[in-house]
């Protein structure tokens, strides 16, 4: 009898999407992961959330899937390493690298937020500018461990030798600021401007450094290539663009 190789391929093929698919009905829970980050997500360390952006992008999607969503808020280091093990299925606000995209499964962007330096005014009362990295050279920029800066923000440091201090939190990195012990905090605008607002010493006290901006980033869900829930991707991207279709997605991330 004649093979038909394309119809062989065909065949294949549907074994595999109707699997996937069949897998995915099958995943009825998921344990999500990210740090305490202010406004995209609220809570304490090592407890669940009490709220935030991407913690009501997160419920709102996980519901209209059917899929108990089990979330926990941990040091983000932690939680790039449960990713990696898979001890944990998805993490939440994540962007993307070269090295996390070898142990985690990204799906569509969920929002994009600017890259950019945070300054003390009095410091700077006419405002802080650069042109380029060579203008960074003679001062201290304050980075939080772990965090994702872009790629033209490594390879400028990298260039031109620019001192780093890393911190443990935007936090504490905002507390350095304060204190003159770093010149410049580099940080993402919407979480950054939650912080100041929400502290009355710094309130009024610290600005943005709007040009030029160091990157635009966008912030993902991704799930671990060892965890359980893996197959949820086709139809969680399906689920978000409903979600932005909507309007939905809008209103959570208070737009």
């Amino acid at each position: 009898m004649k093979k038909h190789p394309f119809r062989i391929l065909f065949a294949v093929l549907a074994l595999l999407v109707l699997g996937t698919s069949a897998f995915a009905e099958d995943v009825k829970s998921a344990t999500i992961v990210l740090d305490p980050w202010p406004p995209y997500s609220v809570g304490e360390t090592n407890k669940a959330p009490t709220g935030g952006y991407f913690i009501d992008v997160c419920k709102e999607a996980f519901s209209r899937m059917g899929v108990e969503a089990d979330i926990m808020l941990y040091p983000w280091k932690r939680c790039l390493k449960n990713m990696e093990t898979g001890d944990s299925d998805v993490l939440l606000g994540v962007t993307k690298t070269a090295e996390r995209e070898k142990f985690m499964t990204y799906t569509d962007p969920v929002v994009v937020d600017r890259v950019v330096f945070f300054y003390v005014k009095e410091k700077h009362p006419n405002g802080f500018s650069w042109a380029n990295y060579g203008d960074l050279k003679e001062i201290t920029i304050g980075t939080t461990a772990g965090y994702n800066y872009g790629e033209a923000f490594n390879a400028g440091v990298k260039e031109q030798g620019i001192k780093l201090d890393e911190g443990e939190s935007e936090t504490k990195n905002f507390e350095k600021l304060m204190a003159g012990r770093i010149d410049l905090f580099v940080c993402y605008e919407i979480s950054g401007k939650y912080w100041v607002n929400a502290n009355d010493a710094m309130k009024g006290k610290i600005d943005v450094a709007e040009n030029p901006v160091l990157a635009e980033m966008p912030f993902y869900l991704a799930f671990s290539n060892k965890g359980k829930a893996l197959p949820l991707v086709p139809k969680l991207n399906e689920t978000l663009a409903a979600m932005k279709a909507d309007g939905t997605t809008d209103k959570l991330l208070g737009k």
